[in-house]
């Protein structure tokens, strides 16, 4: 061995100047650091950091206290380190999580120097490289918890243990864990052996004690040391003794540390109870695994996974094997290392505990270094072994290529690992904090019935709402005072915000939300909030009543699933009333509404309570949508939702089953004030649309929005908030939300604008758009009104605040590349108004700048026209056709080339695969649906699927002529068709109109204007 790290040194290592060698060191520590605090505060704390900051901001003596009466909770150490930190430099998020990029850059440092002392240049630069790009411990140098400074503990332990070991091999120096301690702890150059024995002892035992109390996991690595040593005994008798003393000392002070910590025992009672797992778990040790190489724990990449673990491999390797002239019996130098990798896993595989990444920290360092051995090996074996007969640069060269390309996998192959460490997770308290602080009521009340929540609070509070829990009976949901404690809430609070997260363990059968949906109208769902408010009537009679009676408001609450409420006039009562009896998709029955609340402004619902009666069996699936439509027919706010209590999947209904819905639709900033229809729609398990008997929409009654000043927080907290501008001093835009960036050619650009008034405007100001590509060319204008044509600014008052939604079509030959949406506020004679503004950019996390706007007019944002995929020639098909579209002037638009169809023969239940190959011959301006209709003989349609080409995402009015068209369609068979032959009937219409468009086949012009396709069969 000695031979072939000296053949490395003379060939590699002495090409690099000392002083190039610091400066790489230099880089790669500044590169360390710059990877670590890199976007540090972007993202909220994690549940685990609340945790940190919750127990370290009780204070040193109190923080003691705390964590030895608590169970599963960890040592002490890194919590006084933080709560010594926290005074200092603050208690944001990036302050909190800076110590631990302090110990990990630390740990990088240490790294180099421990690897520079034991092997060569190349080889610690070579380990330090890997460890400041390992996806692993950049992400426990970010996180506020103690792992990073446990990888730091077990790296020093391993150190002092290793130069024990090289003390003794400096005796006797035929010893087998020579080169691992030459790796590991110096060439016989370390200050800790120039210090002496002593001193390694007490550096070893205060970085194993340090690390048992950062976590109880260091103990894993002292085990490891103690097995090679009971292997080992006769080689180290002479270490046994001051090795039992250092245990003695450690146990001496664990002991009585447990003993005081009552928590602690129970923890280990229950681990103890539940015993070891009964078999090895392989996918949750591929997980850990892979948290451990790639800083994650989702499903592994087996490539990147199975790379870092065959370089790791390899780094075991060269210990022991006599054909690379090692001076140590085959199998004895990796011993030590093996048992530091294997150890720490098998014990955390073994604990009947939750595996993750995170506890594999103390095998951490050995695979680093390992990884660097092993890419080392393989270049020093492929020069000395198989690469002899090169000569000079040439065979260095090819020594190098094959460990070059395995290091830039395994830095490179999985990108995605870096972005997950720096991604935060889809769950967002400090969000959900902020939003409510934004939108919630001085006056609501908060609900958090986890345990978990309630953590969160100690770091996101939210300071302005009541809040509120449900009493736990043990480890669960006290399910007799749900009841009792919901009331009393809603007695108090007329709105109630609901927070879900994290609560299944604590509320498994979720009590909460099945009180909540009897008791209350459940509004939606923003930010993983549920508002509910307060039932108008309480104690209802269990039948329909138009008329209030004098034992309404106190007649006992009957059946929920049984009941249509009485009007209760006034401010206990529902407003409005309707026996409705309207039968939807001849399977579900509206038997009644009520309604509260129907003249509102922004931020308020509107309730609608429900009762329904099942026709028919109604599998589980059934939704419902709530929409206000505005005069111009357009949905200006909908609300969708399954039936049933939230989280819980919607039961399905039995036939006869009776059952109510509470409901609301909350109305948004900036909706127009006016009058809107509160319209109800239904959807099957499948995701169909239910009509009434009548196929008109169902309207349930008139809604009035009326005029509303948003408080200033909410108009803070409007997207694109950063853009000011007041167009002529009468209007201001205060925020703006682009539906996207980058548009298909054809596709509409998408965009939604929030405007203020600040004065009553007298004139009916209408909006310019212009897109405008690269060059200044204007590719598309429009002209439309800020909000609607019902809706003119000369009706807004001061302070109103509105929000416009703007389509802009993109011409189907738009050039591709970028693009710029600009503005202009024009005056009903057409000129345009003085824009002036200031709009505020983020260059980097800390950094905001402010951009000036004066003029006509203002750029709103930015884009990229994408081209669309097209296709001109003609696929291979099935069966070939020749079918011509018309328009009833005789415009050719479209021609059916042919078709591909799975079967000529179908049983009921089961689906055709059918396939429709368009070739356009003109531009079609409007938009046309294509029906597909299987038809009996008697002329009944058995099945159909009429729809838009290609599912919505490539329409007529986008086609260029010339290009041909694949369009599938599924048609589904119902499951009670009769045996027979059917026809299967294929056509375009106006999906405006409805009118179809002239179809000729063959030269001969089809009255009904379709075509049949060919015969079907349905076999039973």
């Amino acid at each position: 061995m000695k031979k072939l790290l000296g053949a490395g040194e003379n060939s590699l290592s002495k090409q690099l100047a000392s002083k190039q060698a610091r400066w790489i060191a230099w880089a790669l520590l500044l590169l360390a650091f710059a990877m670590r605090v890199y976007a540090l505060g972007r993202h909220e704390l994690a549940f685990d950091e609340v945790a940190s900051f919750f127990i370290a901001d009780r204070g040193p003596i109190r923080l003691l206290t705390y964590i030895r009466g608590a169970i599963r909770e960890h040592p002490p150490l890194y919590y006084l380190f933080l709560s010594l930190w926290m005074p200092l430099a603050g208690e944001s998020e990036f302050a909190i999580r800076f110590l631990s990029v302090i110990i990990g850059t630390v740990t990088v440092a240490a790294t180099y120097r421990l690897m520079r002392q034991a092997t060569h240049q190349w080889l610690a630069l070579l380990g330090t490289l890997l460890l400041v790009v390992s996806p692993f411990h950049i992400r426990i140098s970010r996180d506020a918890r103690m792992y990073g400074l446990l990888a730091l503990w077990t790296l020093v332990s391993i150190s002092a243990f290793v130069a024990l070991l090289k003390q003794e091999d400096d005796r006797s120096p035929s010893s087998p864990s020579r080169f691992l301690g030459r790796l590991l702890s110096g060439r016989g150059q370390s200050s800790t052996i120039q210090r002496g024995v002593a001193a390694t002892w007490g550096l070893f035992w205060l970085a194993t004690g340090l690390g048992v109390f950062t976590h109880y996991f260091m103990a894993f690595i002292l085990l490891a040391e103690d097995l090679y040593l009971l292997l080992k005994w006769r080689r180290y008798r002479s270490l046994l003794l001051p090795w039992l003393a250092v245990h003695a000392v450690l146990v001496g002070l664990v002991v009585p540390w447990a003993l005081l910590s009552p928590g602690l025992s129970e923890t280990l009672v229950a681990l103890w109870d539940r015993g070891i797992a009964g078999s090895i778990r392989w996918e949750a040790l591929a997980r850990a695994l892979n948290g451990l190489y790639l800083g994650a724990t989702l499903d592994p990449n087996w490539y990147h996974l199975g790379l870092c673990l065959l370089v790791t491999a390899l780094g075991l390797l060269p210990f022991g094997r006599e054909r690379l002239s090692v001076p140590f019996r085959p199998g004895q130098g990796s011993l030590l290392h093996i048992l530091l990798l294997s150890m720490p896993t098998a014990a955390v595989v073994a604990l009947p505990e939750r595996l993750n990444g995170r506890y594999l920290t103390p095998a951490f360092p050995a695979s680093i270094v390992a990884m660097a051995v092993g890419l080392a090996w393989l270049s020093i074996l492929l020069r000395d072994r198989l690469l002899v007969r090169m000569r000079g640069r040439l065979r260095l060269l090819g020594a190098s290529l094959l460990p070059l390309a395995l290091l830039c996998g395994v830095l490179l192959v999985d990108v995605q690992a870096y972005a997950r460490v720096y991604s935060s997770s889809e769950e967002s308290f400090r969000e959900k904090a902020a939003y409510l602080d934004t939108h919630a009521r001085p006056n609501d009340g908060l609900l958090l019935h986890g345990p978990w929540q309630l953590l969160l609070l100690s770091y996101y509070d939210v300071e302005s709402l009541d809040r509120y829990s449900v009493p736990l009976h043990g480890l669960r949901v006290n399910a007799e005072q749900v009841d009792a404690t919901l009331k009393e809430l809603f007695e108090i609070h007329e709105r109630v915000w609901v927070s879900y997260d994290s609560v299944e363990p604590v509320d498994p059968n979720w009590l909460v939300s099945q009180w909540l949906h009897r008791n209350a109208h459940q509004i939606g769902t923003r930010q993983g909030l549920t508002l509910y408010y307060r039932s108008p009537a309480l104690n209802l009679p269990t039948k329909l009543q138009t008329q209030p009676t004098e034992s309404a408001a106190s007649a006992v609450r009957g059946d929920h699933h049984l009941f249509m409420p009485a009007v209760l006039k006034g401010k206990n009562g529902y407003g409005h009333v309707t026996r409705a009896d309207t039968v939807f998709g001849e399977r579900l029955q509206l038997r009644g509404l009520a309604l509260s609340n129907t003249a509102l402004t922004s931020e308020e619902a509107v309730l609608v309570l429900s009762q329904w009666h099942a026709l028919q069996h109604i599998p589980s699936g059934l939704s419902l949508r709530l929409e206000l439509v505005g005069p111009d027919k357009r949905v200006w706010e909908s609300n969708h939702f399954d039936t049933g209590p939230a989280h819980v999947a919607p039961p399905a209904r039995g036939r006869g089953e009776t059952f109510i819905e509470r409901r609301g639709l909350l109305v948004p900033i900036g909706m127009p004030p006016g009058e809107y229809q509160l319209r109800l729609r239904v959807f099957s398990p499948e995701g169909r649309e239910w009509l009434p008997e009548s196929g008109d929409p169902f309207d349930v009654g008139v809604v009035r929005v009326k005029h509303h000043t948003p408080r200033d927080k909410e108009i803070r907290a409007l997207p694109g908030h950063e853009l000011q501008a007041d167009f002529g001093g009468d209007i201001s835009l205060i925020g703006y939300a682009p539906w996207g960036h980058d548009f298909t050619q054809g596709n509409p650009i998408l965009f939604d604008i929030y405007w203020q008034a600040l004065n009553a405007p007298d004139k009916a100001y209408e909006l310019k758009i212009e897109v405008e590509l690269q060059g200044g060319s204007v590719l598309t204008e429009k002209r439309v009104p800020l909000i609607a044509k019902w809706c003119p600014t000369s009706s807004w008052k001061a302070k109103d605040v509105l929000k416009g939604h703007y389509v802009v079509p993109l011409p189907a030959d738009a050039p591709p590349g970028p693009y710029r949406t600009r503005l202009s506020l024009v005056t009903p004679d057409g000129s345009a108004l003085m824009v002036e503004g200031t709009r505020k950019e983020r260059v980097l996390d800390w950094w905001e700048r402010e951009q000036t706007i004066s003029g006509k007019d203002l750029v709103l944002f930015d884009g990229k026209i994408e081209p669309r995929s097209r296709q001109y020639a003609p696929p291979a098909m099935d069966y070939e056709m020749d079918v011509v579209l018309s328009t009833n002037e005789g415009e050719r638009k479209a021609r059916l080339l042919g078709y591909d169809l799975s079967s000529n023969s179908v049983e009921p239940g089961r689906a055709l695969n059918l396939t429709l190959y368009w070739k356009t011959l003109n531009r079609m301006e409007r938009i046309y649906a294509v029906f597909n209709h299987l038809v009996a003989p008697d002329g009944t349609m058995e099945a159909q699927q009429d729809g838009w080409p290609r599912q919505g995402t490539h329409h007529t009015s986008q086609w260029l002529p010339g290009e041909v068209v694949k369009d599938q369609y599924t048609i589904q068979v119902p499951a009670d068709a009769l045996a027979g032959t059917y026809t299967l009937r294929v056509g375009m219409y106006d999906a405006g109109t409805g009118d179809r468009l002239l179809t000729t086949v063959d030269g001969k012009t089809i009255p009904e204007r379709y075509v049949e396709l060919t015969r079907i069969t349905i076999t039973r």
